[in-house]
């Protein structure tokens, strides 16, 4: 999905896998609960006017597996969970991040580490300052 206001909406039940989203004025994927957004690329949604409510994925509800996906350059946030009643309780694992991080604004959600790589650079290991980066789970921002 690419160019359009919102790339991909889904609500409840639906997996969303193996897609390019790309270059949509708002979100990306906007996903509400009970869905698995797994193995797509999310890049440069949200770009041209960085707005404070939009990301290249966007979780308004609980219950969602994100796992697998490639997040790059969104305007204001690669992932955004931005809390309130009814969010959170979402599983965010094995994403990687670049040009823009992610802003979870509920304690609820379960995630693997998020291991910053961006200002560190070189090889991946679990010593020094990313003791969980060999986990299976750990998302990364490069």
């Amino acid at each position: 999905a690419s160019g359009n206001y919102q790339g991909i909406g889904v609500s409840s039940g639906c997996t969303v896998r193996g897609c390019t989203v790309r270059a949509n004025t708002i979100n990306g994927i906007a996903v509400a609960g009970d869905n698995q957004i797994v193995g797509n690329t999310v890049d440069a949604n949200n770009a041209s006017s960085p707005s404070s409510g939009a990301a290249g994925i966007f979780l308004s509800a609980s219950g969602n597996r994100i796992d697998s996906n490639s997040i790059t350059s969104n305007g204001y946030a690669g992932l955004l969970s931005p809390g309130g009643s009814g969010t959170g309780h979402n599983i965010l694992i094995r994403n990687t991040f670049s040009g823009t991080a992610y802003i979870l604004n509920s304690s609820a959600n379960t995630y693997g580490s998020f291991i910053d790589m961006h200002s560190a650079g070189g090889e991946i290991t679990n010593t020094g300052q990313n003791p969980n980066a060999n986990s299976s789970w750990a998302n990364f921002y490069y």
